[in-house]
């Protein structure tokens, strides 16, 4: 009896003592929740990204890049790549593998080919509707023009891409102009105001018998009297200023033909790239948008660096999660296999940061009746 007593009281304590595996349970769903709530208000402060996104002001303003900021655009010193993500981590999230088509300002000088540039002839500016040869509005000659290379051009076939520096006469009155005189009493024209240039005042004019208007009529009086000047005022060899009645300037606009026509290349330009976002876990605030470089992958022959099997979640980012495959039978989505490293290229992009001269060696699942698994060399270029 005394032993019965024992053992029920050391069962009693056992009982008393043992954890409750449902309050284990309860405890990992309460992590569980605690974690998911701290996940959507983490994910809360961001926007939804769109399918499409145009770069705002306001959205320049949230670089690093002081340059950036103030120009509000992108450029050789501030490449998109290295500087668009960090604005879009700071709007927009979206699912893993999410790409967003963005467009931004980039700033490039165009190259201005003067050596190969087309120079407008009369008839050019007739047909353009000007009574001279000459456009005395700049806006007017860069609207113009990639009008005229469209007719001019419309019978000829010229690649997509192709730039034309075009020059024409740009006419001004009553501007100051900028000469220097030569020891020999040769006379350059300047674009700018030279050091201690002397600016001829009224009776200077008047001594050389232009008194009347105060100016010279043309550059080409002002060059041939301003000598005269020099060397009687005894001002010698220098810079000088004047005022000229009527001017003629060469100017350039380079135009490039585009999917719609040709227009005109200016050094500010919207350009496009494709952005994807990252989902990391399990730390989700290390999640990121990249720049998608614009490349594409080729079949090549040679030695790879990297060797990948593809995942049933890589089959459902291009749309064949169902199966998990690629359906190559005649008539079949995939039986192309130009359809094939398109979307193989789609997933690598997705999975690694791919710069160009990377190759990838890719084993995939493929059905043709029975399943196999193929494997594939793709090489990354620009493109």
């Amino acid at each position: 009896m005394k032993n019965f007593v024992l053992y029920t009281l050391a069962l009693l304590g056992l009982f008393a003592t043992a954890c409750d595996p449902m309050e284990d349970i309860h405890a990992d769903m309460d992590k569980e929740l605690m974690a998911e709530k701290e996940e959507a208000v983490f994910f809360a402060q961001f926007e939804k990204a769109p399918e499409a996104h145009v770069l705002t002001d306001a959205d320049y303003e949230l670089s690093s890049d002081e340059g950036v900021r103030q120009y509000k655009n992108f450029s050789k010193y501030a490449e998109p790549q290295d500087f668009l993500p960090e604005i879009l981590n700071k709007r927009f999230t979206a699912p893993n593998t999410t790409e967003m088509m963005v467009t931004y300002n980039y700033y490039e000088k165009p190259f201005v080919d003067e050596d190969n540039a087309y120079e407008l002839e009369s008839d050019d500016y007739t047909e353009m509707g000007q009574y001279y040869p000459n456009f005395d509005d700049e806006d007017a000659a860069e609207y113009a023009i990639p009008i005229f290379l469209n007719e001019k051009y419309k019978y000829e076939k010229v690649a997509v891409g192709t730039q034309q520096t075009v020059k024409y006469n740009f006419y001004q009155s009553a501007q100051s102009r900028y000469l220097r005189v030569n020891d020999d009493n040769t006379v350059d024209v300047l674009d700018y105001e030279g050091d201690d240039s002397y600016e001829l005042v009224d009776a200077d004019y008047e001594s050389l018998g232009n008194g009347n208007y105060n100016n010279f009529y043309s550059i080409e009086e002002a060059q041939e009297k301003i000598v005269t000047f020099s060397i009687e005022s005894g001002k010698g060899a220098g810079n000088y200023t004047c005022f000229v009645y009527r001017n003629y300037f060469d100017r350039y606009v380079v135009c490039q033909l585009g999917d719609e026509g040709w227009s005109e290349l200016k050094s500010v330009m919207p350009v496009s790239g494709t952005v994807a976002y990252k989902v990391v876990l399990p730390d989700y605030t290390q999640s990121y948008w990249k720049f998608m470089l614009p490349l594409k992958f080729v079949k090549v022959d040679k030695a790879h660096e990297v060797e990948y099997t593809l995942t049933d979640d890589d089959y459902a980012l291009v749309g064949n999660g169902q199966y998990k495959n690629f359906d190559v039978r005649e008539g079949k989505g995939e039986e192309s296999e130009e359809v094939r490293i398109e979307k193989i290229s789609t997933i690598l992009k997705a999975n690694f940061d791919v710069v160009a001269g990377d190759v990838y060696k890719v084993h995939y699942k493929v059905y043709n009746g029975q399943a196999e698994m193929w494997e594939i060399t793709l090489e990354a270029i620009e493109g």
